[in-house]
C-alpha cells in the first residue's frame, strides 16, 4: 500500500540513481527552498510549500492515494 515509507524509498532511488544522491535522498525537505535563477524569493518563479507543512501535505497525499473511492 502506498505509505509515506514508500515515497520516502522512491525518492532516495531517484536520487541516488539520477541528479542528487547529496540532495540528501529519502528524506522530507526542513528548509525553504524556491524555484527560478534567483536566490530571491521575491523574484522566484515558484515557491513550494513552507517547510513546516509538508509533513501534513504528505500524510493528506497518503490518505488520498488510500482512498479507494472513485473519483468524479
Amino acid at each position: 500500500p502506498f505509505s509515506l515509507q514508500l515515497i520516502r524509498e522512491v525518492h532516495r532511488l531517484l536520487l541516488d540513481t539520477g541528479r542528487g544522491p547529496n540532495k540528501r535522498p529519502g528524506e522530507v525537505r526542513d528548509r525553504a527552498v524556491l524555484i527560478g535563477r534567483s536566490d530571491d524569493f521575491g523574484e522566484a518563479r515558484f515557491v513550494p510549500p513552507c517547510r513546516t507543512t509538508i509533513g501534513p501535505l504528505l500524510d493528506d497525499f497518503v490518505r488520498f492515494l488510500r482512498d479507494e473511492r472513485s473519483l468524479p
